[in-house]
C-alpha cells in the first residue's frame, strides 16, 4: 500500500506506538498503513458515513488489520465511549474544513488534555482555526507542507497547553519546509488577488479586508 503525498504528510507527523484515531477515515487508508508500518499500536477508524466505513472495514481485512483496527460510525468524535476517550492518545482530522475541525474540537473537551496529540491537516478556514487553537489554549508545534498536483497542504501536529494565547504569525513553523517558497509564492499571489479585489469592489467587509492585509503582511515578513 501507498500513500498520497497528502496522507504521507499526516503520517509523517504520528507519534510512534500512538493509538490513534482517524476522524473521516474514508477508505481506511493512513491507519492501514500506520499499522503495516508498526507506526502505531492501534487505530480507531471514524466516519459519519456507513458506506465509506464499510469501506474501510473491508480494506482492513484485506490488509490482515481488522483486529488491530476498531471501526466506529460516528460524527467527529461524538460516538467514543469515556473508555475510548482514555485509550486514544493521537487524534486525526484531515480533508475537512477548518470550520468543522473546530467544531469537532470544541465537541470534544477530553482532548484538553496535555497527553493528547491533534495532527490537523484543515483544507479551508486554516487562519480561522488557528486563531481558535490559541484562543483553546492549544499550542501548535510543527507544520508541514505537502503538495499533489496541483494542490497543497498544510499539516499540523497541535498540543494542549492551557496557556491562551496570542496566535503567532501563521506561516513562521513553515518556513523551513522545502516547499515553503513554492507555498508562499502561491499564497502571496492569492492574497493580493483578493485584497485587489475588494478596493475595487470599494472595500465593503472591512474586517475580512483587515485580515487579508494582516495575513499578507505577516507572509511578507517570512519572505
Amino acid at each position: 500500500m501507498e500513500l498520497t503525498n497528502r496522507l504521507k504528510s499526516v503520517y509523517s507527523l504520528l507519534p510512534e506506538d500512538c493509538i490513534m484515531i482517524d476522524v473521516g477515515t474514508d477508505h481506511c487508508y493512513l491507519p492501514i498503513y500506520a499499522i503495516l508500518n508498526e507506526k502505531v499500536k492501534r487505530a480507531y477508524a471514524a466516519d459519519v458515513r456507513q458506506g465509506p466505513l464499510q469501506n474501510g472495514k473491508e480494506n482492513a481485512a484485506v490488509y490482515g488489520c481488522s483486529e488491530r483496527i476498531t471501526a466506529l460510525l460516528s460524527d467527529g468524535l461524538q460516538a467514543l465511549s469515556e473508555a475510548q476517550q482514555q485509550d486514544i492518545d493521537t487524534v486525526v482530522c484531515a480533508g475537512m474544513g477548518g470550520t468543522l475541525i473546530q467544531n469537532i474540537i470544541a465537541a470534544a473537551p477530553f482532548l484538553k488534555n496535555k497527553n493528547k496529540t491533534l495532527i490537523l491537516q484543515p483544507q479551508k478556514a486554516i487562519f480561522e482555526l488557528k486563531e481558535y487553537l490559541a484562543a483553546q489554549g492549544f499550542e501548535i508545534q510543527k507544520e508541514v507542507l505537502s503538495k499533489e498536483g496541483n494542490k497543497m497542504y498544510q499539516c499540523m501536529l497541535v498540543r494542549f497547553s492551557g496557556k491562551v494565547h496570542t496566535p503567532p504569525n501563521p506561516f513562521a513553523l513553515l518556513k523551513s519546509d522545502v516547499l515553503f517558497d513554492e507555498y508562499a509564492a502561491r499564497e502571496k499571489r492569492r492574497m493580493q488577488r483578493q485584497k485587489s479585489g475588494m478596493e475595487q469592489g470599494g472595500i465593503p467587509d472591512k474586517e475580512r479586508y483587515h485580515q487579508v492585509c494582516k495575513h499578507l503582511k505577516e507572509l511578507e515578513e517570512m519572505l
